[in-house]
């Protein structure tokens, strides 16, 4: 599963980026890779239990856990994009 979102920022960052630097607010663009299923923990085998804790990286094919960032959106962005 691929989610396309267009961001206002023109300026984004890498999950590399991200990762190294886990402070602030960015913008990071990344490709959904699997669903986060607890601490460091992932599920790469899709459909997804929900749509809402996911793990992005910088590769479609990434399955090493130090390189995912996972995210979880919040109850807010739900509707249109959960």
């Amino acid at each position: 599963p691929n989610l396309h979102y267009a961001s206002a920022a023109e300026n984004y960052i890498t999950v590399a980026q991200a990762i190294a630097n886990s402070t602030g607010k960015a913008t990071v663009k990344g490709y959904i890779v699997a669903h986060t299923t607890g601490n460091k923990l992932y599920n790469f085998n899709a459909p997804f239990k929900d749509d809402f804790n996911l793990a992005i990286a910088d590769s479609p094919s990434e399955t090493d856990p130090t390189k995912l960032l996972p995210v979880q959106l919040s109850s807010s962005y739900r509707p249109e994009f959960g």
